[in-house]
């Protein structure tokens, strides 16, 4: 049977103001987020699969508030539809859990990661010309991106803004799906950065948000932007010519790498007082 902390949950969500749609769905809204809320916990990662245990757990059906157990093209469908409104829940939660307490915005994190586009994959080189594979089934709006482990994939980068949650767990507090091309540096100048309350001090990101932009960005807002600094090595190091030791040193390093922003090392240190 379903424990009464579902229904905790599921409370939670009816309080969620949703956006209004110009037209009306068989299944409404809330009781689909329940659903795929309780997937998410369940680990159901299949349409398919949800399908079938919404039909033997009846259960849960009457607990999201559905009659029927909808099919697994709506389920998907429905799922695609929804994406647009996750980030407007995630403000609504977010706000509802800073209130309470249970949410620290003094921290928090940003980081990408990749997604597989379903179907087949465009080659760049077709891409480039505009020519479309025979086999079909491609997803043209997706495109390549780099991973940090130097894997290519075609597809889909998520964008995730994470706030320090009850007893250390991660709280999402915003998530943006770009193209695998955009860079992590532009989304959070764009888009992320402005989920940031005034009570934040403290953004860890890697190496991918080690941009001039970024750094602005947050010193502008009073937060301090940690992030290791991503060095670029000379392509040719055999065109490093050595230091003439007769004029000023020359470091290595200065040789290798481009000089980093100065405000990368400015770091407040009363943020640590805490």
């Amino acid at each position: 049977m379903v424990t009464p902390s579902w229904g905790a949950l599921f409370g939670a969500v009816d309080e969620l103001a949703l956006p209004e749609r110009s037209y009306p769905y068989s299944y409404q809204d809330l009781p689909l987020i329940k659903v795929f809320v309780y997937a998410r916990i369940k680990g159901i990662t299949g349409f398919q699969s949800l399908q079938k245990h919404l039909t033997i757990r009846p259960d849960v059906l009457a607990l999201v508030g559905l009659e029927k157990v909808p099919h697994r093209k709506t389920i998907a469908a429905r799922s695609r539809a929804l994406s647009a409104s996750v980030s407007s829940l995630l403000h609504q939660l977010t706000e509802q859990f800073i209130e309470a307490g249970e949410v620290d915005p003094g921290i928090g994190s940003v980081d990408s990661t990749l997604m597989h586009a379903q179907g087949n994959v465009w080659h760049k080189k077709q891409r480039d010309k505009g020519e479309l594979p025979s086999c079909g089934n491609i997803d043209q709006e997706a495109h390549w991106g780099k991973s940090g482990c130097g894997e290519w994939v075609y597809g889909y980068r998520l964008h995730s803004l994470t706030l320090c949650g009850p007893e250390g767990i991660t709280w999402p507090a915003d998530i943006s799906v770009q193209p695998a091309n955009i860079k992590d540096a532009d989304v959070l100048d764009d888009e992320l950065i402005y989920q940031l309350t005034a009570s934040t001090q403290v953004l860890l990101g890697d190496g991918g948000y080690d941009q001039e932009s970024c750094y602005s960005n947050c010193d502008e807002r009073k937060i301090t932007l940690l992030a290791p600094i991503k060095v670029k090595k000379t392509r040719n190091l055999s065109v490093v010519k050595e230091p003439s030791f007769t004029k000023t040193p020359v470091s290595v390093r200065s040789l290798l790498y481009a000089k980093p922003p100065s405000n990368r090392f400015r770091v407040n240190l009363k943020t640590f007082s805490i």
